[in-house]
């Protein structure tokens, strides 16, 4: 099949061999990943740099965990977060880089699946937004299959559109199951004239495609089902008027630095704008911050970090934490786990320490290391954790493996 842009591969690759395992459980600790090939640490490399365009965002403090706006997507979504606080959103953050809305196998991945961009109904259930911003668009115009040996589905055909409005449908339901109202705003076209041509030829790049893809959102948002539960505001328009890609927006300069991704600036103005088409966000109550989230937005906001929060498991032990956040770093990786009972917090440090210093001696390595605070623990690899440690301010804890 034709190759894509690294991003997508990059993308993949750290899902199935990184995310993957920790979201389902494959092995009691993170350190465990440490015999991922050097080839894929690699490629997770290569994902920061790939999307190094998407601007750094300010260090504030995460929306809240309990009500206020939950934003789902890619990493689009991601670089919105900050401008979205910023403005007086209470916004908190659920993307997944490189994901898609759309389920599915892609050629484009060497026949491996879409990413999900969920779980939405986990996330849902425990954060009760009164709202969820949905910002994706650029993957979901791939060609795709339903399953390994079925037919191609094409943006343009019948098939698709049933495979697209089926899909888009289904989280909408699952992001309104407990009353949240959905916020899908129209996808804008980017300048897409970085990417390969490839590339180009199957994303909103590519300005057929993205008609497409804006028309189905439409259909979807306007049926009767939907009506009082999704809003569609016309990002495309005030972003690409008479569908052509503006650099600047009144006295913002540059709204996407690399012609996808927002800017600071780029973040506040479509959070002000948001405001103005949805003015129930300016009110969305809170309902208190978990500790996870503030972390979670340090984290990426000025450790540059890419995270993602694990579901919830279906039923909790009695050791299970709270919540789990799993990132990457430059290559290095971590999961940060928060306990409200500091006794089940000293178990898992003990627990973690103990399976991690058995890694370190058969790779004759003298120690390992940790980052904890009051309620919660950061372990992973070595440059994971010092990562972690610099953008909380925490100092790393070596600790001896004899």
């Amino acid at each position: 099949g034709v190759r894509m842009a690294a991003t997508f591969v990059v993308a993949t690759v750290s899902y199935y061999v990184i995310e993957q395992p920790i979201r389902h459980g494959a092995g009691r600790s993170v350190l465990m990943l440490g015999a991922v090939p050097a080839t894929a640490a690699a490629l997770i490399i290569a994902i920061v740099l790939t999307t190094s365009g998407a601007p750094a965002t300010d260090a504030i403090a995460q929306g809240p965990s309990h009500g206020g706006v939950m934003v789902v997507g890619d990493s689009v979504a991601r670089s919105l977060v900050a401008g979205l606080q910023q403005s007086g959103i209470a916004a908190t953050d659920r993307s997944v880089v490189g994901c898609s809305l759309v389920p599915g196998v892609v050629d484009a991945f060497d026949g491996r699946s879409a990413i999900s961009c969920g779980p939405f109904a986990s996330w849902v259930a425990q954060q009760n937004p009164k709202y969820v911003l949905v910002v994706s668009g650029v993957y979901e115009l791939l060609d795709v299959r339903r399953t390994k040996t079925s037919s191609i589905l094409r943006p343009g055909t019948k098939e698709f559109a049933a495979h697209y409005e089926q899909s888009l449908q289904a989280a909408i339901d699952a992001l309104s199951s407990k009353g949240a109202i959905v916020v899908i705003p129209t996808v804008p076209c980017i300048d897409g004239g970085r990417l390969p041509a490839a590339l180009r030829a199957q994303t909103v790049a590519n300005a057929d495609r993205l008609s497409i893809e804006n028309e189905l959102l439409h259909a979807v948002a306007s049926r009767a089902s939907n009506r009082k539960r999704v809003v569609a505001p016309d990002l495309d328009g005030l972003l690409c008027p008479k569908g052509v890609f503006q650099a600047s927006l009144g006295n913002v300069a540059t709204m996407r630095p690399d012609g996808e991704h927002f800017s600071i600036d780029g973040a506040r103005a479509v959070g002000k704008w948001l405001l103005d088409q949805v003015p129930g966000m300016r009110t969305a109550a809170f309902g208190g911050l978990s500790e996870g989230d503030v972390l979670l937005g340090r984290l990426t906001n000025s450790g540059g970090s890419f995270c993602s929060v694990a579901a919830a498991p279906a039923h909790r032990g009695p050791y299970d934490p709270e919540t789990t956040i799993n990132c990457t770093n430059r290559g290095a990786y971590f999961s940060l786990r928060v306990y409200r009972d500091t006794a089940k917090l000293d178990r898992y440090v003990r627990l973690e320490v103990a399976v991690a210093c058995g890694y370190a001696r058969k790779s004759d390595q003298a120690s390992t290391t940790y980052v904890a605070g009051k309620t919660w623990m950061i372990a992973g690899t070595t440059e994971g954790v010092a990562a972690a440690g610099a953008a909380l301010h925490v100092p790393v804890v070596t600790v001896p493996c004899r």
